[in-house]
């Protein structure tokens, strides 16, 4: 998605849109009932009028709601009735102090490829076609359960991202959107695991950009301490070891024992760094999950004037150790 403000062009994520308020009626282009749909996300993008010759308004109107026609089930040609394209151009935003609650974004809807697609269902028959052309791409397949979950439709995008899975395991984004898909259904144990992959993956991805890395360990990490809120003490935050992380953990009899709020910035902050293999972090995170979440390693005493050991060049006071009794 790309967002323009004034003079300004900025890269948006979908899910940073504005929901669209209410429904807005639809005429069917394949059977020609009009019957009413939410829309999702709605984008405006006022240069389509420009580089299309005879272009009408409603071609510049691009919607993220996943939806088919009641009446003969056709995905489209969708068209805009007179009092929904009315309502819709007295919707936009005229400048950027109206647009802070705006209920409409003003710029081009895109997909990873460039091109622009009205509506879900379009984009989805562009994805299909490509990962007909390339059945083994997981990347595909994820973007395809991109459109379907922004669709408002988490339960079709379970597939796709099943599918992206099957076929590269270490797709990170496909693990933390299924996740995802599945909280947003009620199904908060089964997202667990998904979380949990994110965070086991994280320390050794590969292809994929370390800040895009952090981000979802970080909005995973959020997502367990919700779910665990939600859910009580069954849900763990810290994944169970695999081999590889047992094999890797050095043995010690004596650890020290640190607090992390979740709730703070810092706190998120460190565990991420955990997760992500960053020197003096990495080491500590291993030793954590071979311990086991049941166990109580013996703290060892840590001078409180002493300089942090988790590398922050605090005292350890009002770092890692602030708030403990001694």
């Amino acid at each position: 998605m790309i967002k323009k403000e004034g003079p300004q062009v900025r890269h948006v994520p979908f899910h940073e849109l504005p929901e669209f308020p209410y429904p807005l009626s639809f005429e069917c282009g394949a059977c020609g009932h009009t019957d009413s749909y939410h829309p999702g996300k709605v984008t405006f993008n006022p240069a389509c009028l420009l580089v299309t010759l005879g272009a009408s308004a409603e071609e510049g109107f691009f919607f993220t709601a996943y939806f088919h026609c009641r009446h003969c089930g056709a995905g489209g040609p969708w068209h805009l009735p007179p009092q929904t394209l009315d309502l819709l151009l007295a919707s936009i935003p005229l400048d950027k102090e109206s647009g802070r609650d705006a209920c409409i974004s003003v710029g081009t809807a895109t997909l990873f490829d460039g091109t622009s697609h009205r509506f879900a269902t379009d984009a989805e028959a562009h994805l299909r076609s490509l990962i007909a052309q390339d059945p083994g791409n997981a990347f595909l397949y994820t973007r395809l359960g991109n459109i379907l979950r922004n669709g408002r439709r988490p339960d079709l995008a379970i597939e796709p991202y099943r599918r992206a899975i099957e076929i590269d395991p270490g797709d990170l984004e496909a693990q933390h959107s299924l996740g995802e898909a599945h909280d947003d259904l009620g199904k908060g144990e089964e997202a667990v695991p998904y979380f949990h992959e994110v965070l086991r993956r994280a320390r050794e991805a590969k292809g994929i950009d370390r800040r895009l890395v952090r981000k979802l360990v970080e909005v995973s990490l959020r997502r367990l301490v919700d779910l665990r809120e939600r859910l009580g003490d069954k849900i763990s935050l810290i994944p169970e070891p695999d081999a590889h992380t047992l094999a890797n953990a050095k043995e010690s009899g004596e650890f020290e024992i640190r607090r992390y709020d979740l709730s703070t910035k810092k706190g998120l902050g460190q565990v991420c760094d955990m997760f992500m293999g960053v020197p003096g972090r990495g080491e500590l995170l291993a030793k954590v999950m071979a311990t086991g979440a049941g166990s109580a390693p013996r703290r060892s005493f840590q001078p409180r004037n002493a300089p942090c050991p988790c590398g922050s060049g605090s005292k350890y006071k009002n770092c890692c150790g602030r708030g403990e009794s001694r």
